[in-house]
């Protein structure tokens, strides 16, 4: 049977929600507020926390701002001085230290290649260092070579040019000298070949060059 009711609106008796809306708008309602629990959390919880975490690095950091920069400091001081050695080094490479090279020449003569070989000694010595395009100087020498045979003297000079005293050398005179007798009493031998040698040093540009390759070869050697 179909009722209708007639009473006016304000009359009539108030309708209940429907039980399917109401759990719908309580759900709603429930999601809003723990999405707000949630963007307080993180707001207020996670984002402080991580503020507070940058602000200890930075504090750090700037703590550490001193000693970085005297790392720095430092870092440029060891470079600055590992160029000045190098410099000093390849300066030291290429030049002509001339009581390194007295040394070489007074090895070649109290030390033979074989004992015995040959027996000389030196009564003068000069250096002329004076650079030019096709030369560096030169050095001169004159002595004496005991013995009446001229093969020792060759020896002598054949030696010399096998010696670290010649590789910075590019010519000598030849072996070359005249017969007299040695002075003093009861000496022997009693004869001697005097000789002058005249060395021209490389020119510098070729000197160098043939040391930075030796030292190259060198280097490749010990490896």
């Amino acid at each position: 049977m179909i009722r209708v009711n007639l009473l006016p609106q304000e009359y009539r008796k108030a309708e209940s929600t429907p039980l399917k809306q109401f759990f719908s708008l309580i759900g709603a309602v429930v999601l809003v507020a723990v999405a707000a629990v949630a963007w307080l959390w993180v707001r207020y919880g996670m984002l402080e926390k991580a503020e507070t975490e940058r602000n200890d690095e930075k504090q750090k950091v700037a703590n550490q701002a001193p000693q970085l920069k005297q790392v720095s400091d430092l870092e440029a001081w060891v470079a600055e001085y590992r160029g000045q050695y190098e410099k000093i080094d390849q300066v030291a490479q290429n030049r002509l230290v001339l009581s390194r090279k007295l040394d070489e020449l007074w090895e070649v003569v109290v030390n033979p290649v074989q004992t015995g070989r040959y027996e000389v000694w030196l009564q003068s010595l000069s250096f002329a260092l004076a650079p030019t395009a096709k030369t560096g100087g030169a050095v001169q020498f004159a002595g004496t070579s005991a013995g009446p045979k001229f093969n020792r003297l060759s020896d002598f000079h054949e030696d010399l040019k096998k010696s670290d005293f010649y590789r910075d050398f590019a010519d000598i005179t030849y072996p070359s000298g005249n017969k007299q007798d040695l002075p003093g009493k009861n000496r022997e031998p009693k004869e001697g070949w005097t000789f002058n040698f005249t060395t021209s040093l490389k020119a510098l540009k070729d000197l160098y060059e043939s040391r930075a390759k030796a030292v190259a070869a060198a280097e490749t050697g010990k490896k």
